[in-house]
């Protein structure tokens, strides 16, 4: 059960930095919007800081966003195992399992010693694996539910 454990602890923890990130996202948001306006291309600490708090957001389009953002410095080798990390973690915070994993598993490819990787794939493998019996029982809930209507109607339509 240590795994479940290290579960609820990482569910616990995103819950409370999206809380925090909802207090600092919009200044850090108001500062890359700035940036863009010119020629140059944004800095890159600007856009991986903003990129390691909108990952954290409760907003679906911010998350795509910082998505998009880690691709872009993972492409041109910035913070790349960080930002590995912080894709496989927004990712696992959407639900989006098998992507988490192949990003974690990318990091861990890398450095196998990252220790919050190592933890972050534990738990994205506990997930997948609660998912997939959550639908197991569900295919075998339907199944039996399947067979006993077959019955009833097989016996329904004898007693006429």
């Amino acid at each position: 059960m240590k795994v479940r454990k290290l579960v609820e602890t990482l569910d616990t923890k995103l819950k409370h930095e999206e809380e925090m990130v909802a207090v600092s996202l919009p200044s850090l948001k108001k500062e890359w919007n700035e940036s863009l306006v010119g020629n140059s291309a944004p800095d890159l600490s600007l856009k991986y800081n903003l990129a390691f708090q909108i990952v954290k957001s409760t907003s679906k389009k911010d998350k795509e966003l910082g998505l998009m953002l880690l691709d872009e410095m993972i492409e041109v080798s910035h913070h790349t195992k960080e930002c590995l990390y912080l894709k496989a973690l927004c990712l696992y915070g959407m639900g989006e399992y098998e992507k988490s994993r192949n990003s974690c598993e990318a990091l861990l490819r890398r450095d196998p010693d990252h220790k919050m990787g190592r933890d972050l794939h534990a738990c994205i493998r506990f997930k997948i694996e609660e998912r997939n019996k959550a639908i197991g029982l569900n295919v075998t809930v339907g199944v039996f539910l399947a067979g006993v209507a077959g019955v009833a109607a097989i016996v329904f339509s004898r007693g006429r």
